[in-house]
């Protein structure tokens, strides 16, 4: 055998790894662009609340030095922090300049976005406290205690968001299922015709039969040459002819396995 020159062998190897690449970013191409979809869908909403809030402390005058306004200064600082830590996080998206893409994504990026997050769960339910606590707030100055409420009130949207998600997953993906589900067996009631059962009925022979000795419907033991109806989806699936006759009337479906049976 020949040995390979190493300028082919280098040209091969190079074309493999780069079709590698090549694969492998058509295969991340729809995820990466969702996350990114996300991404610049937080990073405008973000710099869009800091403008707002510039603007709010151009236009306010007030130098008093009230509860309320350096509770809009220390969220102000902790929107423009988080802000940064979005904006380094941009070429780890875009697959450019290596050293903020790296510090992108080590360990201390991560602990700073949790440490922000923290301060500002904790800095919110404090604006919550000093804005009910405040009782002439709006006579004393309107743009301030507006601000803070419309704040409060995205504050406590980021915070109720993910509590929804789970809740959703949790509770209302399920709910929906099963309403589905009776919805499916309210239709094969309302539709049913008894005369397309169509199901063979056959005679229990106790060494015969394999399966369980009692029916799951009415639980009471097979007697021998009992009346008994076996189910298409499992041999060992069978029932008094009368209790499953009644069962099908109601749902379409297997009382062991729940699958459907009768179309």
């Amino acid at each position: 055998m020949l040995p390979l020159d190493p300028e082919l062998s280098y040209l091969l190897t190079s074309q493999n790894m780069h079709r590698g690449e090549f694969m492998h970013s058509e295969n991340m191409t729809p995820y990466c662009n969702k996350k990114s979809m996300i991404f610049v869908i937080r990073l405008m909403f973000n710099f869009w609340k800091l403008l707002f809030q510039i603007v709010v402390r151009h236009i306010d005058k007030d130098d008093s030095e009230r509860p309320l306004k350096l509770w809009l200064s220390i969220h102000l600082f902790l929107d423009m922090l988080y802000m940064i830590l979005l904006v380094i996080n941009v070429p780890h998206l875009i697959g450019n300049s290596r050293v903020l893409t790296e510090f992108s994504q080590n360990s201390f990026h991560k602990f700073a976005l949790k440490v922000q997050a923290s301060l500002y769960i904790f800095w919110v339910l404090v604006g919550f406290a000093l804005y009910w606590r405040c009782e002439n707030c709006y006579e004393e100055n309107f743009v301030q205690t507006f601000t803070v409420l419309l704040l409060e009130i995205l504050g406590f949207f980021n915070l109720i968001l993910p509590m929804l998600a789970i809740f959703g997953i949790c509770v209302l993906l399920p709910t929906t299922l099963l309403l589905m589900e009776i919805a499916e067996d309210k239709s094969w009631i309302e539709n049913k015709d008894r005369k397309s059962f169509n199901l063979e009925t056959v005679s229990f022979i106790k060494n015969g039969n394999t399966g369980d000795h009692s029916c799951s419907i009415c639980a009471i033991d097979y007697e021998e040459n009992d009346k008994i109806i076996i189910l298409p989806c499992n041999i060992r699936h069978f029932f008094h002819e009368k209790c499953i006759n009644k069962w099908l009337s109601i749902t379409p479906k297997c009382p062991v396995c729940r699958a459907r049976v009768l179309s």
